[in-house]
């Protein structure tokens, strides 16, 4: 996980904004089953978000997915 976000750190958002939702969406599968989950949330829904500006779709279901299966909804 330190590996996941130290790529964040060093990618910035706004460069490649498709691997950093990628990276993001890693991070959050990663956390989503430990005591950090609410960051695996914040995480999915950041990625969910860059796949949809981008028309990532395939990409936008895995983060879509991943949010429902945490209990999470769409906004």
């Amino acid at each position: 996980m330190a590996a996941l976000k130290e790529a964040l750190d060093i990618l910035g958002t706004e460069e490649r904004p498709i691997m950093a939702g990628r990276i993001r969406l890693e991070l959050a599968t990663a956390l989503a089953h430990t005591p950090d989950a609410a960051t695996a949330l914040d995480q999915v829904g950041n990625a969910l978000a860059i796949f949809e500006r981008l028309g990532a779709r395939r990409d936008a279901d895995k983060a879509a997915a991943l949010l429902n299966g945490l209990g999470a909804s769409r906004s």
